[in-house]
């Protein structure tokens, strides 16, 4: 290639060796950016308020609504979207009656958008009902614990070289508070993801924290997914800028060394030519005709 590849040439590929040792460090920038691939997503809560106990007397039952809201931060470096995955399904709700959960109700929670960095509230709804003797059996107690479950969509969106990719992820998600019906009343809830590592916070407490969280499994399969894209696109730009810098490098040189010997060959050739011709206008016009018929 460096034997037939001009000048022109030469530049051409160091020129796209620099682009390549570019893409080579922006791709080292990216690594380091997505790396770990994600962060937890911390919460406090805001607000809860239910609602009081209403009785349909056709069907003999009673339910009551309830809402609370809490402010998460997104630390990581991508906007990501949070929505109910079970859609138009809702989660179910449970209260613990002594070692075992008996459903009583539906959960959601409101789409919510964060940007990269960003804050944003995330809002849950839960709706409760039973039949009616139950259900004030239930409020009679002073407080109860109440479980939620539900499936949380997380969409992520990463951006490389200006493309941007949307990637998916789904959690069962496990939410805990407590409820006071009769005085309706509803606690803050902390959430996990799975029943076995949940911490139901006090109704009495002002402040609940917690995190939105990946399983290991999911965070592990994206990581390597994410590592074995960046590795691939950094061994590639670097043979890459390697190759052609010295492809490059090798062409202009032998451009150099080409155009040198055209120059060291010119005036000798030009003196040659210049002594020849003075050396025939010296002869005669007889020498010159012998001259010509000697040729």
């Amino acid at each position: 290639m460096a034997r037939t590849c001009g000048r022109a040439c030469g530049m051409a590929l160091l020129v796209a060796s620099v682009l390549f040792i570019a893409l080579f460090g922006y791709t080292v920038y990216a690594f380091a950016k997505y790396t770990p691939i994600y962060r937890p997503i911390q919460c406090e809560s805001l607000w809860s308020r239910m609602g009081g106990i209403e009785t349909n007397f056709e069907t003999m039952t009673a339910g009551t609504t309830g809402r609370s809201q809490k402010l998460c931060r997104n630390p990581n470096p991508y906007p990501v979207t949070v929505r109910q995955a079970d859609e138009p399904a809702a989660g179910t709700v449970f209260v613990r009656d002594g070692a075992d959960l008996k459903e009583v109700g539906t959960s959601s929670i409101d789409e919510v958008h964060f940007a990269a960095g960003g804050s944003a509230n995330m809002t849950a709804n839960l709706k409760l009902e039973l039949p009616a003797e139950e259900i004030f059996d239930l409020a009679l107690k002073d407080k109860l614990q109440a479980v939620a479950t539900f499936k949380a969509l997380a969409t992520a969106s990463i951006e490389y070289l200006g493309l941007w990719v949307d990637m998916d992820l789904i959690e069962d998600q496990v939410c805990g508070f407590e409820v006071r019906l009769a005085a309706q009343q509803v606690g803050g809830a902390a959430c996990a993801l799975s029943l076995d590592r949940l911490v139901v916070p006090s109704i009495d407490n002002p402040k609940v924290y917690d995190r939105l969280e990946l399983s290991p499994e999911n965070r592990q399969s994206r990581g390597l997914l994410k590592n074995a894209f960046l590795a691939a696109v950094l061994v590639t730009t670097f043979g890459l800028a390697l190759g052609s810098g010295r492809f490059g490098a090798t062409a202009l040189r032998r451009a150099r060394g080409g155009e040198g010997a055209r120059g060291a060959k010119g005036p000798e050739a030009a003196q040659g030519e210049t002594v020849g011709k003075d050396a025939v206008a010296c002869m005669g016009p007889s020498s010159q005709t012998e001259a010509k018929m000697e040729v």
